[in-house]
């Protein structure tokens, strides 16, 4: 298997070199000012990868939503909409906007941040412009936007799995690589995220050298009923609890791994793709198997189903859920970024962004 599986990377080897051709010229030209940017008159953070998928973008924009919403500041948080059925500009509403008109990252994030003006759009100079004829925000943040270098921003951070690092990878098809990693250097900060092993910490730092970076990493913060969304619950109420995990992101095995960093006990895990849509038909899969585990009455405490807050949005707002499993333990479980080394960078990186009287 592994043979055919080589054999068929050879195969596309020249469609990486196809791209990797377009992805050079392309910076080429935008480097050269052939391309040009456009600017705009509001700070513009920009949170992107090199990789495609699993670095942990959506947090990432999440904290610095929070961060700026504790210093009084009114924020906007701009995505494509990754996954969406719609087109065009579209404010994210979290009471009223569903997934398929979103994309379930931008309707996470104004579900988490009410406060925050939300909105998606493909085409990000048009957003930008509609979120500032529509809203007096201090700043905006683009989601997923290192590539997209027809707007100008006035920081770029990129994140990198530590687990996967871009210097290890290879361009895409044949690997993950958006571009080659050498592409970091237009990074103004690097957040090595999802680790906190020694040795891998070690040899990012060598690798990165005098680019500024700080390390992080995912940490479980409490637990929320799909059927009460508006209550948090503490994880202390769920230690050792037994629970049928499944999630559909770009690094599920991690979720596991993060659930059972919350002291819980995983004890059967579903693994759907990215993005994936669910159906009544999924999730009474993972019902029956969740009754069979409950039936045979080998836990000395009920067993829960668990999944993401990203899977979540996906299923919550669905009539078919609503009407069909609605009465069962379904929870998500949220999380945050947290930097764990290098936080001094990070500040003094968001620092002239701070505004004493904000709009907020």
């Amino acid at each position: 298997m592994q043979t055919i599986l080589n054999y068929l990377k050879l195969l596309l080897y020249p469609l990486s070199w196809i791209y990797l051709a377009v992805v050079k010229t392309r910076n080429y030209l935008y480097d050269k000012q052939v391309f040009k940017k456009k600017s705009f008159d509001i700070p513009i953070i920009s949170v992107g990868n090199i990789s495609t998928g699993g670095t942990g973008k959506t947090p990432m924009s999440a904290y610095l939503i929070e961060y700026f919403e504790e210093k009084g500041m009114k924020t906007a948080y701009l995505s494509r909409g990754y996954g969406r059925k719609s087109s065009g500009y579209k404010r994210v509403h979290p009471e009223t906007s569903t997934f398929l008109e979103v994309g379930d990252e931008a309707l996470q994030i104004a579900c988490t941040y009410p406060n925050a003006f939300v909105a998606v759009c493909e085409n990000r100079s048009l957003g930008v412009e509609k979120i500032i004829s529509e809203q007096k925000v201090d700043l905006i943040i683009l989601d997923d936007a290192f590539q997209h270098r027809s707007i100008d921003r006035n920081v770029d951070i990129v994140m990198i799995d530590a687990n996967n690092p871009p210097w290890k990878d290879k361009i895409f098809p044949v690997g993950n690589l958006r571009e080659p990693a050498i592409n970091l250097k237009r990074a103004d900060l690097l957040i090595v995220n999802k680790t906190k092993d020694e040795d891998i910490l070690k040899k990012t730092k060598k690798f990165l050298k005098k680019k500024p970076f700080c390390y992080a990493h995912f940490k479980p913060q409490y637990i929320v009923a799909l059927n009460n969304p508006t209550e948090q619950l503490p994880l202390s109420q769920f230690s050792r609890k037994p629970c049928l995990v499944f999630c559909g992101t770009a690094n599920n095995r991690y979720f596991y791994e993060i659930a059972k960093q919350a002291d819980m006990n995983p004890v059967y895990f579903y693994q759907f793709k990215d993005h994936h849509k669910y159906s009544s038909r999924h999730i009474f899969k993972i019902l029956n198997k969740f009754k069979k585990l409950s039936s045979k009455h080998i836990f000395t405490d009920s067993p829960i189903i668990l999944t993401t807050h990203k899977d979540a949005v996906r299923i919550m707002k669905e009539e078919w859920f609503i009407e069909n499993f609605h009465k069962y333990p379904i929870y998500y479980l949220a999380i945050k970024i947290e930097i764990s080394d290098g936080k001094e960078t990070l500040l003094k990186t968001l620092k002239p962004f701070i505004k004493e009287n904000a709009t907020a």
